[in-house]
Protein backbone atom coordinates (compact mmCIF):
# COMPACT_ATOMS: atom_id res chain seq x y z
CA UNK A 1 0.00 0.00 0.00
CA UNK A 2 1.67 3.59 -0.97
CA UNK A 3 0.48 6.95 -0.54
CA UNK A 4 -0.22 8.75 -3.50
CA UNK A 5 2.46 11.88 -4.32
CA UNK A 6 1.34 15.45 -3.73
CA UNK A 7 -0.98 14.38 -0.87
CA UNK A 8 0.90 16.04 2.20
CA UNK A 9 -2.18 14.45 4.19
CA UNK A 10 -1.61 10.82 3.62
CA UNK A 11 1.72 11.05 5.24
CA UNK A 12 -0.45 11.72 8.53
CA UNK A 13 -1.38 7.89 8.75
CA UNK A 14 -4.37 7.00 10.89
CA UNK A 15 -2.76 9.85 13.28
CA UNK A 16 -5.62 8.95 16.26
CA UNK A 17 -4.21 5.21 16.38
CA UNK A 18 -0.31 5.98 16.56
CA UNK A 19 -0.99 8.71 18.87
CA UNK A 20 -2.28 6.56 21.38
CA UNK A 21 -0.16 3.91 20.86
CA UNK A 22 3.69 5.38 21.09
CA UNK A 23 4.90 1.16 20.32
CA UNK A 24 4.21 2.13 17.02
CA UNK A 25 5.92 5.67 16.71
CA UNK A 26 9.30 3.70 16.11
CA UNK A 27 7.68 3.24 12.76
CA UNK A 28 6.08 5.50 11.63
CA UNK A 29 8.40 7.72 9.87
CA UNK A 30 8.67 9.43 6.59
CA UNK A 31 8.38 6.98 4.18
CA UNK A 32 5.78 5.12 5.31
CA UNK A 33 6.66 1.80 4.48
CA UNK A 34 3.51 -1.03 3.43
CA UNK A 35 4.07 -3.30 5.77
CA UNK A 36 3.27 -0.49 8.43
CA UNK A 37 0.51 0.98 6.83
CA UNK A 38 -0.89 -2.76 6.53
CA UNK A 39 -0.18 -3.92 10.25
CA UNK A 40 -2.21 -0.68 11.47
CA UNK A 41 -4.71 -0.90 8.93
CA UNK A 42 -5.42 -4.11 10.08
CA UNK A 43 -4.58 -3.32 14.12
CA UNK A 44 -7.74 -1.26 13.57
CA UNK A 45 -10.24 -3.07 11.69
CA UNK A 46 -9.33 -6.88 13.24
CA UNK A 47 -9.14 -5.20 16.87
CA UNK A 48 -5.56 -7.28 16.86
CA UNK A 49 -2.52 -5.16 17.37
CA UNK A 50 -0.07 -7.14 15.75
CA UNK A 51 -3.02 -8.66 13.34
CA UNK A 52 -2.25 -8.55 9.65
CA UNK A 53 -5.13 -8.61 7.20
CA UNK A 54 -5.45 -11.35 4.23
CA UNK A 55 -3.49 -10.70 1.28
CA UNK A 56 -5.87 -10.57 -2.15
CA UNK A 57 -5.16 -12.01 -5.58
CA UNK A 58 -6.55 -8.67 -6.74
CA UNK A 59 -4.94 -6.42 -9.28
CA UNK A 60 -6.65 -3.42 -7.80
CA UNK A 61 -4.31 -0.92 -6.02
CA UNK A 62 -5.29 -0.08 -2.42
CA UNK A 63 -4.44 3.60 -1.47
CA UNK A 64 -4.25 5.42 1.26
CA UNK A 65 -6.61 8.57 1.73
CA UNK A 66 -6.59 11.57 3.78
CA UNK A 67 -10.26 13.11 4.79
CA UNK A 68 -10.50 16.54 6.06
CA UNK A 69 -8.58 16.80 8.91
CA UNK A 70 -8.87 13.01 9.84
CA UNK A 71 -6.71 10.52 8.52
CA UNK A 72 -8.46 7.35 7.20
CA UNK A 73 -6.86 3.86 5.46
CA UNK A 74 -8.14 2.60 2.47
CA UNK A 75 -7.59 -1.25 1.93
CA UNK A 76 -8.66 -4.13 0.14
CA UNK A 77 -11.51 -5.66 2.14
CA UNK A 78 -10.90 -8.88 4.45
CA UNK A 79 -13.12 -10.65 6.75
CA UNK A 80 -12.23 -11.42 10.14
CA UNK A 81 -13.29 -14.01 11.95
CA UNK A 82 -12.29 -13.24 15.65
CA UNK A 83 -15.15 -13.66 18.22
CA UNK A 84 -16.22 -11.02 20.42
CA UNK A 85 -18.49 -10.26 23.29
CA UNK A 86 -20.59 -7.08 23.09
CA UNK A 87 -23.18 -4.93 24.39
CA UNK A 88 -26.43 -5.15 22.41
CA UNK A 89 -25.66 -2.29 19.80
CA UNK A 90 -22.91 -1.26 21.40
CA UNK A 91 -19.12 -1.58 19.87
CA UNK A 92 -16.66 -3.62 22.37
CA UNK A 93 -14.10 -1.39 20.79
CA UNK A 94 -15.33 1.86 20.51
CA UNK A 95 -12.38 3.47 20.04
CA UNK A 96 -10.84 1.19 16.86
CA UNK A 97 -12.39 3.75 14.66
CA UNK A 98 -15.84 3.10 11.88
CA UNK A 99 -15.10 1.07 8.84
CA UNK A 100 -17.19 2.58 6.27
CA UNK A 101 -17.32 -0.10 3.57
CA UNK A 102 -18.22 0.50 -0.17
CA UNK A 103 -20.37 -2.50 -0.46
CA UNK A 104 -22.83 -4.81 1.29
CA UNK A 105 -20.56 -7.70 1.22
CA UNK A 106 -18.64 -8.80 3.99
CA UNK A 107 -15.45 -8.58 2.04
CA UNK A 108 -16.15 -5.07 0.62
CA UNK A 109 -13.42 -2.76 0.56
CA UNK A 110 -13.47 -0.50 3.80
CA UNK A 111 -12.46 3.45 4.62
CA UNK A 112 -11.49 3.61 8.40
CA UNK A 113 -12.54 7.04 10.05
CA UNK A 114 -11.84 8.03 13.73
CA UNK A 115 -14.39 7.06 16.28
CA UNK A 116 -17.57 9.09 16.40
CA UNK A 117 -20.84 8.74 17.61
CA UNK A 118 -22.52 9.33 14.69
CA UNK A 119 -21.46 6.48 12.53
CA UNK A 120 -24.05 7.37 9.43
CA UNK A 121 -23.37 10.72 9.32
CA UNK A 122 -19.38 9.93 9.26
CA UNK A 123 -19.58 6.98 5.81
CA UNK A 124 -22.01 9.05 4.67
CA UNK A 125 -19.38 12.52 4.09
CA UNK A 126 -17.36 9.66 2.71
CA UNK A 127 -19.88 8.61 0.20
CA UNK A 128 -20.81 12.46 -0.72
CA UNK A 129 -17.64 13.66 -1.58
CA UNK A 130 -16.97 10.37 -3.81
CA UNK A 131 -14.10 9.02 -1.87
CA UNK A 132 -15.74 5.27 -2.79
CA UNK A 133 -14.82 5.93 -6.14
CA UNK A 134 -14.45 2.90 -8.53
CA UNK A 135 -14.38 0.92 -5.50
CA UNK A 136 -18.24 0.88 -4.62
CA UNK A 137 -19.01 -0.29 -8.12
CA UNK A 138 -22.34 0.01 -9.71
CA UNK A 139 -23.22 2.06 -6.66
CA UNK A 140 -24.06 5.73 -7.99
CA UNK A 141 -24.74 8.63 -5.34
CA UNK A 142 -25.21 8.52 -1.16
CA UNK A 143 -26.69 4.92 -0.36
CA UNK A 144 -28.87 4.19 1.97
CA UNK A 145 -26.43 3.27 5.12
CA UNK A 146 -26.74 1.14 8.42
CA UNK A 147 -24.44 0.42 11.02
CA UNK A 148 -23.76 -2.98 12.69
CA UNK A 149 -21.83 -4.21 15.30
CA UNK A 150 -18.64 -6.71 13.86
CA UNK A 151 -17.82 -9.78 15.04
CA UNK A 152 -14.97 -8.29 17.03
CA UNK A 153 -17.08 -5.25 18.20
CA UNK A 154 -16.16 -2.45 15.59
CA UNK A 155 -18.90 -0.50 14.06
CA UNK A 156 -19.26 -1.43 10.35
CA UNK A 157 -21.32 0.88 7.83
CA UNK A 158 -22.60 -0.95 4.76
CA UNK A 159 -24.67 0.29 2.00
CA UNK A 160 -28.08 -1.57 1.89
CA UNK A 161 -31.23 -1.86 4.10
CA UNK A 162 -32.34 -2.90 7.64
CA UNK A 163 -32.24 -6.69 6.52
CA UNK A 164 -28.60 -6.10 6.07
CA UNK A 165 -26.70 -6.84 8.94
CA UNK A 166 -28.88 -10.02 9.71
CA UNK A 167 -27.63 -10.99 6.34
CA UNK A 168 -24.22 -10.44 7.24
CA UNK A 169 -24.66 -12.40 10.84
CA UNK A 170 -23.96 -9.09 12.24
CA UNK A 171 -25.77 -7.49 14.92
CA UNK A 172 -27.73 -3.82 14.49
CA UNK A 173 -25.32 -0.90 15.69
CA UNK A 174 -27.44 1.72 17.75
CA UNK A 175 -27.45 5.15 16.51
CA UNK A 176 -24.72 6.50 18.81
CA UNK A 177 -22.14 5.20 21.05
CA UNK A 178 -23.36 5.24 24.87
CA UNK A 179 -22.38 7.36 27.33
CA UNK A 180 -19.44 4.70 28.75
CA UNK A 181 -18.21 4.50 25.30
CA UNK A 182 -18.38 8.13 24.54
CA UNK A 183 -16.21 8.51 27.77
CA UNK A 184 -13.95 5.84 26.75
CA UNK A 185 -13.59 7.63 23.32
CA UNK A 186 -12.28 10.87 25.20
CA UNK A 187 -10.04 8.63 27.33
CA UNK A 188 -8.26 8.21 24.15
CA UNK A 189 -8.21 11.16 22.78
CA UNK A 190 -7.10 12.71 26.10
CA UNK A 191 -4.28 10.09 26.17
CA UNK A 192 -3.05 11.12 23.27
CA UNK A 193 -3.13 14.88 23.43
CA UNK A 194 -1.70 15.10 27.39
CA UNK A 195 0.22 12.43 27.70
CA UNK A 196 1.93 11.22 24.63
CA UNK A 197 2.13 14.25 22.42
CA UNK A 198 3.35 16.51 25.22
CA UNK A 199 6.98 16.71 26.53
CA UNK A 200 8.90 14.03 27.73
CA UNK A 201 7.97 12.65 31.91
CA UNK A 202 8.98 10.53 34.07
CA UNK A 203 6.95 7.38 33.90
CA UNK A 204 5.79 8.24 37.37
CA UNK A 205 4.58 11.59 36.21
CA UNK A 206 2.86 10.03 33.38
CA UNK A 207 1.38 7.35 35.75
CA UNK A 208 -0.23 10.17 37.77
CA UNK A 209 -1.81 11.78 34.92
CA UNK A 210 -3.09 8.54 33.23
CA UNK A 211 -4.80 7.67 36.92
CA UNK A 212 -6.17 11.95 36.69
CA UNK A 213 -7.63 11.24 33.49
CA UNK A 214 -9.73 8.19 34.50
CA UNK A 215 -11.23 9.94 37.86
CA UNK A 216 -11.97 13.08 35.89
CA UNK A 217 -13.70 10.64 33.27
CA UNK A 218 -14.99 9.01 35.99
CA UNK A 219 -14.36 5.97 34.18
CA UNK A 220 -15.12 2.35 36.00
CA UNK A 221 -12.97 -0.86 36.47
CA UNK A 222 -9.65 0.73 34.90
CA UNK A 223 -6.50 0.28 35.87
CA UNK A 224 -3.22 1.85 35.25
CA UNK A 225 0.32 -0.05 34.87
CA UNK A 226 3.85 0.59 34.26
CA UNK A 227 5.45 -1.63 32.23
CA UNK A 228 8.27 -3.67 34.16
CA UNK A 229 11.19 -2.38 31.66
CA UNK A 230 9.37 0.94 31.78
CA UNK A 231 9.92 2.05 35.77
CA UNK A 232 13.25 4.06 35.71
CA UNK A 233 12.18 6.00 33.06
CA UNK A 234 12.69 9.25 32.47
CA UNK A 235 10.57 9.74 28.98
CA UNK A 236 7.20 7.92 29.36
CA UNK A 237 4.41 7.72 26.91
CA UNK A 238 1.10 5.49 27.24
CA UNK A 239 -1.20 3.02 25.79
CA UNK A 240 -4.39 2.45 25.41
CA UNK A 241 -5.88 -1.22 26.15
CA UNK A 242 -9.58 -0.99 26.07
CA UNK A 243 -10.00 -4.70 25.67
CA UNK A 244 -7.98 -5.17 29.20
CA UNK A 245 -9.04 -1.63 30.31
CA UNK A 246 -5.56 -0.51 31.38
CA UNK A 247 -3.62 2.30 30.90
CA UNK A 248 0.12 1.17 30.39
CA UNK A 249 2.98 3.49 31.06
CA UNK A 250 6.51 2.29 28.83
CA UNK A 251 9.52 3.63 28.14
CA UNK A 252 9.82 6.20 24.61
CA UNK A 253 11.70 5.75 22.96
Amino acid sequence: MTAEPGNDGDRDIIARCIGARPELWGDGVDPLSPAFVDRVVADIVSGSRMARHRQRDSSRRRRVLAVGLLSTAVVAGSAVGVAALVRLGQPAQPTAGIACRSGSAADADVIVIEPTSDALGGCRELWREGRFGEMSGSIDGIPPLVACISTIGVVEVYPGSTDTCRSLGLIDADPTLDPSNQALVLLQDRVAAEINQGPCVAADAAATSAHRLIEELNIVGWSVETRPDSVAATCAKATVDVTGRIIQIVKFP
